[in-house]
């Protein structure tokens, strides 16, 4: 299942697009978590995503993993909640 995220990105002169930051809704609340790496795992063309792996930290200092995508025909953020459990709860 896929949830929809706001994140902060930097694009660089090669079009490559990084995400810095994170910030998802879990029951009127609001969480913010830093992307302290992220690795591009796939591009795809016909289904316009990239997917990346990424370990962020929020507030509480915890380090995660999260899969993340980013849709290149929308201009959308999402996060895959079934390969990352903690954000399911």
């Amino acid at each position: 299942m896929l949830k929809e995220v706001k994140v902060i990105a930097s694009f660089n002169e090669e079009g490559k697009i990084t995400p810095i930051w994170l910030q998802i809704w879990k029951e009127d609340k609001s969480y913010t978590y830093k992307v302290l790496d992220s690795v591009c795992v796939a591009t795809g063309i016909k289904t316009n995503e990239i997917r990346y792996v990424c370990k962020v930290q929020g507030k509480d200092k915890k380090v995660q993993e999260i899969q993340l995508r980013y849709n290149t025909r929308l201009f959308t953020w999402s996060v895959d909640v079934n390969k990352s459990l903690w954000m399911a709860m």
